[in-house]
């Protein structure tokens, strides 16, 4: 099982406010959709899943298996600029392979991908004028109470 909350950050420059351009808070789930509260667009939700509490507000269980947020590309952020993508994770069990957290490419063509392997650990993947450029690595940290 995976505890999902994501939020997809674009810094506009170093010294500029940070402005989400994509924020699913989980407080409006359905059996088949959930509202991106940022961007105003209800993205489809396939497999299984529930909605329990969160660090705050509501947080989304998937099974691990059959669970998946989709979104028409069409509509996805077209990042030009730096980003960040934040997000709590509270892991029940490792995935047998590299599973996306959060995945917008095109056949490893253009795109980026962070994703979880079978030992816990992250990798970000982003494709910069037609290169792979990957980074496999520990995770940062950063308790909240």
């Amino acid at each position: 099982m995976l505890l999902v909350t994501i939020s997809l950050l674009l810094a506009i420059n170093c010294n500029a406010q940070v402005q989400a351009v994509a924020w699913w808070s989980f407080e409006n789930v359905s059996d088949t959709s959930v509202m991106d509260v940022q961007a105003q667009i209800s993205d489809t939700i396939s497999g299984n899943h529930r909605t329990v509490n969160g660090v705050a507000g509501s947080a989304l269980v998937f099974d691990g298996y059959t669970s998946v947020i989709n979104r028409d590309a069409d509509h996805a952020p077209q990042l030009q600029k730096e980003f960040t993508i934040d997000v709590w994770l509270a892991v029940a069990a490792y995935p047998w392979n590299d599973v996306p957290i959060i995945s917008h490419n095109d056949e490893k063509l253009r795109g980026y991908a962070l994703e979880i392997g079978p030992r816990g650990e992250l990798r970000f993947e982003l494709v910069v004028n037609g290169r792979i450029i990957s980074a496999r690595s520990g995770c940062y940290v950063l308790p909240s109470y």
